[in-house]
């Protein structure tokens, strides 16, 4: 049971970012930056595979089932905050 359709982009009611932990957070900014895996895991200390891991957990809290849904997500949500479109 998918929580959002991700061929209906907003055609269904998001979860809010607020089901991710502050980590997921972290990584979730610096993918709608445009760093990749292994650049995320040098700004934040972690192994690939740490970010591998956020990143599935995200797409399963998310409802996502790829990385550029989450892109996406990140632009709207939380690099717009100061826009007032939460």
């Amino acid at each position: 049971n998918k929580i959002h359709q991700s061929k209906e982009y907003g055609a269904e009611k998001q979860p809010s970012v607020e089901i991710l932990t502050p980590r997921e957070k972290e990584v979730l900014t610096l993918i709608g930056q445009g760093h990749s895996n292994r650049e995320i895991a040098e700004v934040l200390h972690l192994a690939d595979a740490t970010v591998r891991a956020h990143l599935f957990h995200m797409r399963e809290k998310l409802g996502f089932d790829h990385r550029r849904e989450l892109v996406v997500y990140a632009v709207k949500h939380l690099l717009n905050e100061g826009d007032g479109e939460n």
